[in-house]
């Protein structure tokens, strides 16, 4: 019922999303799903969040699974995770000097594994 919620990333490890877990997020635009392995979700996970006009970005080896899946399928835009959907790949050093967040605004002393804040830019770590 998180009605402002405009993007969710959901993490490579997530393998399993329980049901009504985003309902009522109406304002919903953009979903990462990093996980190559489709996640078992739940028929309702999305219900009355208008996923039909938001956009699945997914990693490049799986959208075909992606595109064949409850409820990812609903998703009318399934689009491949790169640099115009906002997440990008690079490295770091000991050096950076941006302040470093991770997807809940906890300031980090260095870059963690999985998506990171720099500059105002989404980051993926590896």
């Amino acid at each position: 019922g998180c009605s402002g919620l405009v993007s969710i990333v959901i993490g490579n490890g997530v393998n399993r999303i329980s049901n009504l877990v985003f309902y009522g997020c109406k304002e919903l635009k953009d979903v990462y799903c990093m996980a190559e392995q489709v996640p078992i979700a739940e028929y309702d996970i999305f219900n009355n969040s208008n996923i039909e006009s938001a956009t699945l970005h997914v990693p490049e080896s799986s959208i075909e699974s992606y595109r064949a899946e409850k409820p990812w399928n609903e998703f009318k835009n399934i689009i491949v995770i790169d640099e115009q959907s906002g997440v990008q790949s690079t490295t770091f050093d000991n050096n950076t000097i941006s302040p470093i967040y991770d997807l809940n605004g906890k300031r980090l002393k260095m870059p963690t594994k999985g998506i990171n804040i720099v500059g105002g830019k989404k980051f993926v770590v590896k």
